[in-house]
């Protein structure tokens, strides 16, 4: 799963090319930008964290939110970038 604070297509394209979806998948219900996840209600979420392999556009509330719902899951999480505005969320 990848968390980035930049545009949901760079971000889409980005992923296309590393393998995490196919060229020709569909990513509907796979990537969420923080907006589009805060207006699911919390089971909604919940299932986005699941399904999902990409949240784009996203704020340190919502890294938190998203590792909340992982943990809960009984999941492992770990941050990989070393920036300090990211770790915030973590």
């Amino acid at each position: 799963m990848l968390f980035v604070a930049g545009c949901q297509a760079t971000a889409e394209a980005i992923c296309r090319r590393i393998g995490v979806f196919s060229e020709s998948e569909s990513t509907e219900g796979k990537a969420f930008t923080g907006r589009e996840f805060d207006d699911l209600g919390a089971d909604d979420q919940a299932k986005a964290v699941r399904n999902s392999r990409l949240f784009a556009r996203v704020e340190p509330a919502h890294k938190s939110k998203i590792v909340e719902y992982l943990q809960a899951d009984g999941e492992i999480s770990a941050m990989v970038r070393y920036c300090y505005s990211c770790s915030s969320g973590l």
